[in-house]
């Protein structure tokens, strides 16, 4: 008979599959322990385990792996390392799901909950292309819920549009900038953050706009 037992190893902790577990922001080197037990009296060769469904923001490096052969009444681990998409939302939970394959066709299923812990630190990332023509992505990261103004000026410092104005949940984020009716030349963004609880973020950044 086979047994399985679902552990995970993140950030180098190892807890039971119960609950929902936290995964670094934006993060690679992350690895699911799967561990198979034979609790027969024979050896068992051939065991497959898969990971059957994953959510579309985390990256399995080998979606299956065969065991080496299971002696009687000893386990094996199946090892899954991982990557986290930049664009995972935070806070949210989602399901991994594993089948666990005998020779015979018998399949045992096993989940595990994750959850995508939020960024350390505001982050506010220099625009691509740049230079540009005429568009433009601006790209920022909020570990809290905050309030946010993002705002491009013209090199005199005179407000030309106001690309976000609005409460913006934790995580990444993008947004694009037209520049189609503006003249080429130096141009400035600038984010400002202000989280319910905690200090505040700005900073500016500078782009050229080419054409």
């Amino acid at each position: 008979m086979l047994r399985t037992l679902l552990m995970t190893m993140l950030t180098g902790g190892v807890m039971f599959a119960q609950t929902a577990h936290r995964i670094p922001f934006a993060s690679t080197g992350n690895t699911i322990e799967l561990i198979v037990s034979n609790e027969s009296a024979n050896q068992i060769t051939g065991v497959r385990v898969k990971v059957t469904s994953i959510p579309a923001w985390l990256h399995v490096k080998s979606s299956e792996q065969t065991l080496e052969p299971l002696k009687p009444n000893s386990e094996k681990v199946a090892v899954f390392t991982f990557s986290v998409d930049k664009v995972a939302s935070v806070y949210k939970e989602q399901k991994i799901i594993f089948d666990v394959i005998s020779p015979e066709g018998e399949t045992w299923t096993k989940e595990i909950g994750v959850m995508v812990a939020p960024p350390e630190r505001f982050e506010l990332m220099q625009n691509y292309p740049n230079p540009f023509n005429p568009v433009t992505n601006i790209e920022y990261i909020l570990p809290k819920d905050s309030k946010v103004q993002l705002v491009v000026y013209n090199a005199l410092g005179q407000e030309i549009t106001t690309l976000v104005d609005k409460v913006v949940e934790a995580g990444y984020r993008a947004v694009s900038f037209d520049a189609s009716n503006l003249p080429s030349g130096v141009y400035f963004y600038r984010v400002e953050a202000v989280p319910v609880e905690g200090n505040s973020f700005t900073q500016i950044k500078k782009m050229l706009l080419v054409k």
